[in-house]
């Protein structure tokens, strides 16, 4: 009774309120009832809802949690890493007379958990939570139960599980006794079936499945069982046909997409998915399974005992889940973390390859700005238009910096390549470039008075400067101004274009070319109506404004690179040796 009263004081109505929160079906053991909690925690409804709606939902139930006969079932999902998080726990107790734990529930006890978890869950815009595939193991109740709830969930089973109930069967009929001739033919007996099993997994048919079952079971064993006449030979090659006919009634009907691959097919085509993310097997529970009885409860029992079931339903609600699910989450911020610094690793390899191998055509600097043209590694005709300066309009032409902002491996060859020409004497006006490591941008982002101490610091003489650079979200202003350049060297393109066209067109002798009269006739009022156009005193006047731009650029100093270094010489300047600052500049872009 003690256990009792104490599982009335956490889910009852002067029970912890993150505990009870945490239950959203309690029932009491009592005489007539059996013991049944339903657990679902607030992290684990939005991982259901995030996870587990319209996706696929693993179900497995283990028991020997406690020191009571308690069944445990638990409902996971799997995360974008394919990792499986618990989101509701089913605990209860097998009818009095039950003696065997295992074996203490039918359907009905599983329907009664799934619709109150699908109640508790609530709905999300008027739709009710709903997974599109299931894999359990081969316990039918489940099987049923589930069906219940979600009829038009596709139910996949475990193959491991499956595996074993076709090799319990196939020893069940064949027996394992007899002479060592008796002995031979079984082995050879069970290595056939064992090929077509093979063959009925990897199978795109379902009614092909089926044809080939029967056609392997009347064709070449009928034919070995007829050409055989002893009796104890005759049984192993009958109870092989029975094994097909057992094989062809139950698993060729309603649990044929459980198992075969046409059924991973149709799952990956549900959930709009690859078959490598569709799980063969269950192991994700399995092993779930394995560390709740091997580690994480044993932190609770005291003297090897195991804990009490009030015991398990705190563990599990303050403990356990949420060390799970924290888990979890820093893994995956270790995870983007680690590819982060994969990317910027890669980046930097690509930046010293462009260097090295003349990837850098030009520079263009002047007091405000810095353009550089690198050359594409994989578009041999494409040059990318690099700008440094001004800061806060840094960018590059390329897909990846368009997309994904950020420094991409131009910009960093672009930054190589102006540190190392500023290492020569006559190059010291040009800036020195750095990009801030990961620590440094975390400084920058927490500190948010570093622009003004910064600032505060910059009063030298030199006229050297030292830009870092944090490209976060730098695309707009940067694309606008790149824009604008390109669309000013467009008008005079065309401009241009239609000049040469108009000069054509009056020295062309249509007369000889164009016998159609008509045709000639349109063609003459078209070359009159461009001529008009070219005279106009306004296009004029659009051609000398931005060719008063254009030249503007051209009195800018531009430079070509005649000699890249080997990427072995590329050693950054060390602190010590850098120039005085004479203006610093952090941008947050």
């Amino acid at each position: 009774m003690e256990v009792e009263n104490s599982l009335d004081q956490i889910f009852g109505n002067n029970g912890d309120s993150i505990l009870k929160e945490a239950c959203f079906h309690y029932q009491p053991k009592t005489i007539d009832n059996r013991l049944e909690i339903g657990i679902l925690t607030k992290d684990q409804r939005e991982l259901a809802w995030s996870f587990g709606h319209e996706n696929i939902l693993l179900l497995d139930g283990t028991f020997g949690v406690c020191n009571r006969k308690i069944l445990l079932f638990i409902l996971m999902i799997l995360d974008q890493q394919r990792q499986g998080i618990p989101i509701a726990y089913f605990i209860f107790s097998p009818p009095s007379q039950n003696k065997c734990t295992s074996s203490g529930y039918d359907h009905k006890i599983l329907e009664m958990f799934f619709q109150k978890f699908v109640t508790a869950l609530g709905t999300k815009n008027d739709i009710l939570f709903t997974p599109k595939v299931i894999l359990t193991d081969t316990d039918l109740k489940e099987r049923k139960a589930l069906e219940s709830i979600w009829p038009n969930a596709l139910m996949l089973l475990c193959s491991f599980h499956v595996r074993q109930s076709w090799k319990n069967k196939l020893n069940e009929l064949l027996g394992s006794k007899g002479t060592s001739q008796l002995i031979n033919l079984r082995k050879q007996i069970k290595q056939y079936i064992k090929g077509i099993l093979n063959q009925l997994k990897v199978m795109d048919s379902i009614e092909e499945i089926r044809k080939y079952v029967m056609k392997s079971k009347e064709v070449r064993l009928n034919a070995a069982k007829n050409a055989n006449s002893s009796s104890q030979v005759l049984g192993l090659f009958e109870g092989a046909i029975l094994f097909f006919q057992y094989l062809n009634s139950i698993w060729c009907g309603s649990l044929i997409f459980g198992w075969s691959h046409v059924g991973r097919c149709k799952a990956a085509e549900l959930l709009n998915t690859s078959i490598t993310n569709i799980p063969t097997t269950n192991n994700h529970l399995e092993s779930f399974n394995s560390h709740f009885k091997d580690t994480y409860i044993k932190q609770f029992q005291r003297g090897g005992s195991q804990v009490r079931v009030d015991t398990l339903c705190i563990s599990l609600i303050s403990f356990i889940t949420p060390n799970l699910i924290r888990k979890r989450n820093l893994q995956q911020k270790f995870d983007e973390e680690l590819q982060s610094r994969k990317s910027h690793f890669a980046k930097d390899n690509a930046a010293k390859r462009i260097f090295s191998s003349g990837g850098i055509q030009k520079y263009e600097y002047s007091i405000d700005e810095l353009y550089i043209w690198v050359k594409s590694e994989t578009k041999s005709n494409n040059v990318y238009t690099i700008c440094l300066a001004p800061i806060e309009k840094a960018s590059c032409q390329c897909l990846d910096f368009t997309i994904r902002g950020g420094a991409c491996k131009h910009i960093r060859a672009a930054i190589l390549c102006i540190n190392w020409i500023r290492q020569e004497p006559q190059n010291q006006y040009l800036p020195y470039i750095s990009l801030p490591t990961i620590e440094e941008l975390d400084r920058l982002h927490v500190d948010e008075n570093a622009e003004e101490t910064i600032q505060n610091e910059s009063n030298d003489n030199d006229f050297s400067s030292t830009w870092f650079f944090d490209f976060q979200n730098t695309n707009s202003l940067a694309l606008q101004e790149q824009e604008f350049h390109t669309n000013c060297h467009t008008v005079l393109n065309h401009l241009n274009s239609l000049k040469e066209i108009a000069n054509f067109f009056n020295n062309f002798d249509s007369k000889n070319v164009i016998q159609n009269n008509e045709t000639r006739e349109q063609f003459e009022l078209g070359k009159s109506a461009l001529n008009e156009l070219i005279q106009n005193d306004s296009l004029e006047k659009i051609y000398l404004a931005f060719q008063s731009l254009k030249l503007q650029k051209q009195n800018n100093a531009t430079k070509n690179i005649k000699k890249n270094p080997s990427s072995s010489s590329l050693i950054p300047l060390s602190p010590n040796k850098k120039q005085s600052r004479h203006k610093i500049n952090k941008i947050i872009l």
